[in-house]
Parts: structure tokens; C-alpha cells; sequence
């Protein structure tokens, strides 16, 4: 088996057992041959992310959850 064969068996793989990372995979591929552009599309997948406040506060959110569920 060639060095071609074996690599798209795994990528065959990964697409089976982890279709959240291959499709990471394909973002990441996508600009690996010149198309598109970088820069602009990963400011619009960042955009999609909570900013530091939000996450600040679903955090404080689920520990103080945590703590309730402790003492009940």
C-alpha cells in the first residue's frame, strides 16, 4: 500500500470517528491552497465567540450551580 492510499484511509477515519475535527481540518485546508482569505474569515469564526465577559459570567453561573447542587 502506497504512502496516498494509507493517508486517505486514516483521513476516512478521522471523518468517521470524529466528524467535529475533520470538519476543523477542512477550515484549515481550505486556505492551505491560496483560496480565500485568512485573516477575514477567521475574525468572522471569532465573532461567533463569546467575548471574556460572557464566559466570565456562564462560569460564575455553573459554580455557583455546582454549589447549590452540593448543598441540596
Amino acid at each position: 500500500m502506497n504512502i496516498q492510499e494509507m493517508l486517505t484511509q486514516e483521513m476516512h477515519e478521522l471523518r468517521r470517528c470524529n466528524p467535529a475535527f475533520h470538519a476543523l481540518l477542512n477550515q484549515l485546508l481550505h486556505h492551505k491552497g491560496g483560496t480565500g482569505n485568512y485573516s477575514v474569515d477567521r475574525h468572522e469564526w471569532l465573532d461567533e465567540d463569546p467575548d471574556i465577559e460572557t464566559l466570565a459570567a456562564r462560569i460564575q453561573r455553573g459554580r455557583e450551580a455546582a454549589r447549590k447542587n452540593e448543598g441540596a
